[in-house]
């Protein structure tokens, strides 16, 4: 019974062999269909092969190599590859399987002209049609079509893009349209804004102002509002000084520029603006200073504020530095009652000064920034400067003044007198012998210890703050260096005496 069995399975399988060699001559390499239902995908040319994943129905796949009745495929896009049956597979030309390579525009839209500013493109009557690797074409629905903006006139390029389905890569063409100039014959104007005539200063007022538009198509004329002019980017208004609505205007004749669109398509008005004149002035601020003093060319008046007013209602505050003040200062007396007029633009307002004769009153004095100085440091007030004040509030810088005696040696607050002829001043300095010159250890002697510190300092291994510092600048130039030690030991060592009295 066995044996019976083993032989029906080989002249079986002998069958199944021989079917396949003799349909094998039938296939070929090349571009398939799957024409069944889903068909699987096996690891190897055998009726024992394993089942490796599946193909869908009217799938196109590649057959690259045929062994009996199994096709060998790859599919690259699904990661899928192995064996199938190709009595599962119908057998496609290339034709079938043309891919699309580019778009044609096969009828443009009824519309191709338009007018700037006023049409929109209109795709009535556009076919677009797609056109495949092998010739052929067939129109298509689903693109989208790209149009550049109508506000400008000229040849427009229209662009048509199509993504064909599977497909990453999109096609495109394109058609021309002609958008052509709003057929403008001119602007006009049809009534003057309310206000032409200026005074100086006012402000621009086109309130009123009211445009005309003809055209050359027949349509009806049309008219522009002032809000309508400013609020539409196809007005331009250009003015002699570029004034603006609500600018302030200059005397004079201004013309006002008016462009539509079109650098030709314009029109122009005039204004008139006359000069404003003053009407009053009066005296806001008094001088700082009501008092002038001998020797006085022209009072300056510094301070003084005048209010000026005008016909077309400003009003301006006047710095008397730009009136012209009027008065014979050789004709002043000693007090009170000398007269000076202050004229502005025509108009004038006077002051009552006091008349003084210019008298010293005391010093003045700018001190050294440094005013605390080590027990037989030299005492330098070199940069000290000196005034001599007088009633006027004016001061003069002086040189033959007189300082007292300060000594050096002796430690604490010493009041030291800047005498000038009659007049005195008096500050105080402070000499302490706390870390005097070279003593960084404070302990009233120059050492060889002490300039050991310097040095230290001045090579960055220690560092000296505050009285410290100040003794260890022996030089006084602000900073610690190996000069400064070398001072310091040629103190401690008697080569240098810094307490010398001065």
């Amino acid at each position: 019974m066995k044996k019976l069995l083993y032989t029906f399975v080989c002249v079986f399988m002998l069958i199944l062999m021989l079917v396949s060699f003799s349909s094998a001559a039938s296939y070929k390499t090349g571009k398939y269909r799957v024409s069944a239902g889903a068909v699987s995908v096996l690891d190897s040319a055998s009726l024992m092969a394993q089942k490796t994943g599946e193909v869908a129905k009217n799938t196109y796949i590649e057959i690259t190599e045929i062994k009996g009745s199994f096709g060998y495929c790859e599919m690259k896009d699904t990661g899928i590859s192995g064996w199938v049956f190709l009595s599962e597979l119908t057998y496609v030309s290339a034709k079938a399987e043309s891919k699309v390579t580019g778009l044609k525009i096969t009828s443009k839209p009824k519309t191709t002209v338009y007018i700037e500013d006023e049409d929109t493109l209109d795709i009535t009557g556009l076919k677009v049609s797609a056109v495949y690797s092998d010739g052929t074409t067939k129109q298509i629905t689903g693109y989208e079509v790209y149009c550049p903006s109508f506000s400008t006139h000229g040849k427009k390029t229209v662009t048509v893009r199509y993504l064909p389905d599977g497909s990453s890569t999109a096609v495109t063409a394109s058609f021309t349209v002609t958008v052509n100039k709003v057929p403008l014959k001119s602007i006009s104007v049809s009534s003057k804004p309310n206000k032409t005539v200026y005074k100086e200063n006012e402000a621009l007022d086109l309130t009123g102002l009211v445009l005309t538009a003809t055209y050359t198509d027949g349509r009806a004329k049309k008219s522009f509002t002032l809000n309508q002019i400013l609020k539409d980017p196809d007005f331009t208004i250009t003015t002699c000084h570029n004034e603006k609505q609500g600018t302030k205007l200059k005397a004079g004749t201004h013309t006002i520029n008016i462009r539509y669109k079109y650098s030709d398509i314009k029109t122009s008005f005039t204004v008139s603006v006359s000069e404003r004149k003053i009407t009053s002035l009066t005296i806001k601020t008094m001088p700082d200073s009501l008092t002038v003093y001998y020797n006085t060319l022209v009072p300056t008046l510094d301070g003084m504020v005048l209010t000026a007013k005008y016909d077309n209602g400003e009003t301006e505050e006047i710095s008397a530095r730009k009136c012209e003040i009027i008065c014979t200062p050789s004709d002043f007396v000693i007090g009170d009652g000398n007269k000076v007029k202050v004229k502005y633009e025509g108009l004038s307002v006077t002051v009552t000064l006091r008349y003084s004769p210019l008298e010293a009153d005391g010093l003045t004095l700018s001190l050294p920034p440094v005013l605390t100085f080590i027990k037989g440091e030299e005492i330098d007030l070199s940069s000290m400067k000196v005034y001599l004040k007088y009633n006027s509030g004016k001061t003069e810088e002086i040189t033959d003044y007189k300082v007292s005696e300060i000594d050096n040696l002796t430690t604490g607050v010493q009041n030291v007198v800047v005498s000038y002829k009659e007049f005195s001043e008096v500050f105080s300095v402070f000499v302490t012998a706390v870390y005097s010159k070279g003593d960084v250890s404070g302990d009233g002697l120059i050492k060889s210890e002490d300039a050991r510190t310097i040095l230290r300092a001045a090579v960055g291994l220690t560092s000296l703050e505050g009285k410290r510092f100040t003794a260890g600048d022996i030089d006084r130039d602000n900073k610690i260096t190996s000069a400064d030690a070398r001072l310091a030991l040629r103190a401690a060592v008697g080569l240098e005496n810094f307490f010398k009295k001065k």
